[in-house]
């Protein structure tokens, strides 16, 4: 079913449409969809063929996983339901192909299982992923060059890390545990939990490496797969812990996690830089101060460095990372204490800058961000309670 979208600029959208805010940066923010109460756990991706951005939701009235492109030709968006078969949609991770081809996998609510959709360039294809465990919900997922899903996924009751490989052409499923120690002890639809998937370049192969909340011991914990002696593959054993202390009640970070792999280092002011290898940039929620974080760790050095970005208020949650068009790391995220989308950015020096976003209403939960690769701009979609809509914002910083 084709659904209508809408577009507000200007005075229309409050403080949004194109303005200068005071903090120097311009937002064009848009309404992309108000129909069903949408926006919940919103997957922004950018199609490499054409460079438009693209967004996998749930809508939580009708219960169903849609999907929603810009089109460059007439600046509006489209909008399909991609699956309304019971209440489907939950967590979807999106993802493209070389050639433009959207994946996306989700979270069946009515029969506690994986599913995974793929357009074969006329309509979607949803499928039951053919995995026998029932799962808790929270999933990631990335496409490697041979259009084979690598995914994250969380076993239900023993709350293992599950690790599993699908070929969707050929519906073959594999797969291993990742982390065989509790990853959480909350139940009951936790996204908490959220984690990601990552795929390095080692050697002549890409190996994944993912990132996770460990809810018993409230730490953030990074695991890789690295080649054995004898030829095999592995997680680490025991996981990296990125922050964090491994005492129950010590510590409450890593919640809402979200990573980017950079191989580009800014260096200088003017954007010159170098190449470094294997580096991963994570932005989470610290529950215990509600404070925004941000984390690197650099697999060839083992180091991790770790900030403090923004402890205003309560801020952090439903947080978002991507490397700008200058190598910056640049987070979105809610400011739950304004109920304001807010965006920061790293400079070469190591300062912070902060900027509201979008502050009509209650706005910026489920944020995700995006490097829009045509202009160089920011491209963020999120969820506006308050409408009850999803929106989308570009934008571009100085």
């Amino acid at each position: 079913m084709m659904l209508a979208a809408t577009i507000v600029t200007g005075s229309a959208c409050g403080r949004s449409g194109e303005l200068d805010l005071v903090t120097g940066i311009r937002v064009n923010t848009r309404v992309v969809d108000a129909n069903n109460n949408p926006g919940f756990f919103a997957d922004m991706k950018v199609d490499p063929t054409d460079g438009q951005p693209a967004i996998a939701y749930y809508a939580l009235q009708s219960g169903d996983l849609r999907y929603a492109k810009l089109n460059p030709g007439t600046a509006e968006w489209e909008i399909i339901d991609v699956d309304e078969d019971g209440d489907v949609g939950g967590y979807p991770q999106l993802q493209f192909t070389q050639t433009g081809r959207p994946h996306i996998i989700y979270y069946d609510f009515t029969n506690a299982r994986l599913k995974y959709a793929v357009f074969n360039g006329l309509e979607w294809e949803p499928q039951n992923l053919p995995f026998a465990e029932r799962t808790e919900g929270y999933v990631a997922m990335k496409l490697d060059r041979n259009e084979i899903a690598h995914i994250a996924t969380v076993d239900k009751g023993n709350f293992n890390l599950q690790y599993l490989v699908y070929d969707h052409d050929t519906r073959a499923l594999g797969g291993l545990v990742a982390d065989d120690g509790t990853l959480t002890n909350q139940r009951g639809g936790n996204i908490n939990a959220k984690m990601t998937v990552e795929l390095r370049a080692v050697g002549n192969e890409f190996l994944p490496a993912i990132s996770y909340y460990n809810a018993s011991l409230g730490v953030l914990n990074l695991t890789w797969v690295e080649r054995q002696p004898n030829g095999g593959l592995a997680f680490t054993n025991p996981p990296r812990t990125i922050d964090g202390r491994l005492t129950p009640g010590a510590a409450d970070v890593g919640q809402w996690v979200s990573t980017v792999l950079s191989n580009f280092d800014p260096g200088n002011d003017d954007g010159s830089g170098v190449i470094v290898e294997d580096m991963i940039h994570f932005s989470y929620y610290d529950g215990l101060n509600n404070d925004l974080k941000y984390a690197s760790y650099r697999w060839s050095t083992t180091e991790t460095t770790i900030e403090r970005i923004d402890s205003d208020g309560i801020v952090g949650e439903t947080s978002s990372i991507t490397i700008d068009r200058l190598g910056r790391p640049t987070i979105s995220y809610y400011d739950s204490t304004n109920n304001d989308l807010k965006i920061a950015f790293r400079t070469p020096d190591g300062r912070w800058f902060l900027n509201r976003v979008d502050l009509q209403g209650i706005v910026g939960s489920f944020s995700s961000i995006g490097l829009m690769p045509l202009d160089g701009s920011i491209g963020i979609a999120y969820r506006d309670t308050s409408r009850e809509a999803l929106k989308f914002s570009i934008v571009r910083t100085q």
